[in-house]
């Protein structure tokens, strides 16, 4: 009981956050959906998307490694979490460098595919820079298992602010996507700064210091078990493939102006994730703390039964709220097609239930540093999910972007849920 209350808690505050940072996020989207033309919008909706992907192809976010293999010394030998730590964090600069070197290098061959005019080009490098900055996955880590929940919802929220604040502004003195995107790359680009520079406020107060990071970085990155950072990397690649590659897809095989439209739908749908979100940060620490327990399987089923069904309850209310707001008010709002009478966004919603009932998974898997069958999994399903757009967008338009998702996503849940099962029979 105790640990439940205490995980609702540290839930809530990082919900508040999202909250914030999620209805700023949109009111963003649709605000440029409204103000410009679809060709420009659609436009800065696939560059979004594509360094999205790209940076997940080639940037290693080590949080999860953070989390399970360095921060547990923090306590007991700081000079030893130091080694574990910058070890991690200097991969991260390095392969987010090694991004962005990708990014530019193919954005016109990527503009060509998804029938992208050349105008665009500028804007598409200005955005693909903000990679070099996106190194505070590790740093967020540092402030959830430290207890620093509100410091991390505070940081959220008020970039959802500047975000919304910086791109009315922007609009005000021009519509050029170009500068648009640098206002978008400069305001992120300083928050993800703050957020590492919150985490190290944390470790010099637990007693880290400058050396302990810097001191034989060389042979510290020689020595990494690169085997287990790229099995970590791997196992993100689908969560933003599933999230941006079916833009870049519409994009190729339909225009930017679609897929200009679907990135607005996407995103009023993705929305209902700031409510599991927060749920699965706050639970993986509790799964982490199963790890020196005999009965570990036993318990970690335990508190899945018991936050499937909050993800299922939370799920079914957001997708009714949402469908009920867009009855009453996107017509008096909007230009753009009501989103309950498109296909993709019907079978997108499905997706979206089951990833938000089934949150607790990944974090479960974790804890129980499983990463070689998160790997396995996560590489099929990324190829089926790419099978999927190919196959069905050509026969069902956007409408087929959402039943790959929708039937990507079925297959994730059954597969975690028939692993654990075997798991639990194994252990008794």
């Amino acid at each position: 009981m105790i640990l439940r209350n205490k995980l609702l808690k540290d839930a809530s505050l990082l919900l508040g956050g999202n909250v914030i940072n999620a209805g700023c996020q949109l009111a963003t989207t649709l605000l440029l959906a409204n103000a410009l033309p679809a060709a420009d919008w659609g436009a800065i909706a696939v560059i979004i998307s594509y360094v999205l992907v790209t940076e997940t192809l080639f940037a290693t976010k080590n949080w999860q490694l953070v989390s399970s293999h360095a921060y547990a010394y923090l306590d007991k030998t700081p000079r030893r979490f130091g080694a574990h730590f910058s070890t991690f964090f200097t991969a991260e600069l390095i392969t987010n460098l090694l991004a962005t070197f990708f990014a530019v290098l193919l954005l016109p061959t990527a503009m060509y595919f998804m029938n992208l005019p050349p105008d665009y080009f500028l804007a598409g490098c200005i955005y693909s820079t903000s990679i070099l900055f996106r190194f505070s996955g590790s740093a967020g880590a540092i402030l959830r298992l430290s207890n620093k929940y509100l410091w991390q919802s505070t940081h959220a929220a008020t970039l959802g602010i500047a975000r919304l604040a910086g791109i009315s502004s922007t609009l005000y003195v021009s519509q050029d996507p170009a500068i648009l995107l640098t206002c978008l790359a400069v305001i992120e680009s300083i928050w993800h700064i703050g957020l590492a520079s919150a985490a190290w406020i944390i470790l010099k107060q637990r007693g880290v210091l400058a050396a302990d990071l810097t001191r034989n970085i060389v042979r510290r990155l020689k020595n990494q078990n690169w085997t287990l950072v790229a099995t970590s990397h791997f196992t993100n690649l689908v969560k933003v493939a599933t999230r941006e590659l079916d833009v870049l897809f519409v994009s190729a095989f339909s225009g930017p102006d679609s897929a200009g439209v679907i990135k607005v739908l996407k995103s009023i749908l993705r929305s209902v994730l700031i409510l599991s979100d927060p749920l699965a940060n706050a639970a993986f620490p509790r799964f982490i703390a199963f790890q020196n327990q005999d009965n570990i399987a036993s318990n970690i089923r335990k508190l899945l039964r018991t936050l499937i069904v909050f993800g299922s309850a939370i799920a079914t209310a957001a997708l009714a709220a949402i469908s009920i707001v867009i009855a009453l008010f996107w017509a008096k709002f909007s230009n753009l097609p009501i989103p309950t009478e498109s296909g993709y966004f019907l079978t997108y919603a499905m997706g979206i239930w089951i990833a938000v009932t089934f949150f607790c998974l990944p974090p479960a898997n974790l804890a129980l540093k499983r990463y070689s069958y998160a790997l396995k999994l996560n590489c099929i399903l990324a190829a089926l999910y790419v099978t999927g757009l190919l196959s069905l967008i050509p026969l069902y338009g956007a409408t087929g972007a959402g039943i790959a998702f929708a039937i990507t996503q079925t297959a994730w849940a059954a597969s975690y849920l028939s692993s654990f099962k075997t798991l639990a029979r194994s252990a008794t």
